[in-house]
């Protein structure tokens, strides 16, 4: 779950703020840190997701 909430908040942040400019954090302020604070915790979430993702499938292939 938290790798899909990572994947999409980082699209999000990326595609959508940057490339496209369709919606952004906020307006009137300079960007860069809410954009840099934005993408880093959508890292986060997605390194957590993607590790807990891995650690359940090698604990689900160890025998009981």
């Amino acid at each position: 779950m938290a790798d899909g909430a990572g994947g999409f908040q980082l699209y999000d942040g990326v595609v959508q703020h940057k490339v496209f400019g369709l919606h952004q954090i906020r307006y009137g302020v300079d960007l860069a840190p809410y954009d840099t604070i934005w993408n880093l915790v959508a890292a986060a979430l997605l390194v957590a997701g993607v590790g807990l993702t891995v650690a359940t499938q090698r604990a689900a292939r160890l025998p009981v």
